[in-house]
């Protein structure tokens, strides 16, 4: 936590320090995952780092989403170091539907996903044709 903190300056991320910054929360998550101790659960979150990129350090490229996990990860953990079970549980819930919030609005203001036709557009049309 002190060197994740360590990579912010004045409430941004620190001038060449967003790799840094991006394996340390990558760390966080990955000791966070680790403790649940479900073989199930750890191998489905695997299996999802290893597929999506955007679990992997090098691709976190929103600064701000990085400060937020900072913040976010400090709470949890304080809780942890407190023996706060619904504080901690409280935090990580807050953090994961900060993270999900963030991502779907990253996806929609995506340019990439923008200009390509919707999977219900296509669905429709698709089953318009057939009722044809």
């Amino acid at each position: 936590m002190r060197d994740s903190a360590a990579c912010l300056a004045g409430g941004e991320v620190a001038a060449g320090r967003a790799e840094t910054l991006a394996g340390l929360i990558d760390r966080f998550d990955v000791i966070m995952y680790a403790q649940c101790r479900n073989g199930r659960i750890n191998e489905m979150v695997a299996n999802i780092r290893n597929q999506h990129p955007a679990h992997r350090p090098a691709h976190h490229p929103h600064p701000r989403r990085m400060v937020k996990s900072v913040h976010e990860h400090q709470a949890i953990y304080e809780a942890i170091v407190q023996r706060d079970g619904a504080a901690a549980e409280a935090a990580m819930r807050r953090h994961i539907l900060s993270v999900m919030a963030d991502q779907l609005a990253s996806i929609a203001t995506s340019p990439e996903l923008a200009s390509a036709p919707s999977a219900v557009a296509t669905s429709r049309s698709d089953d318009e044709r057939a009722g044809q």
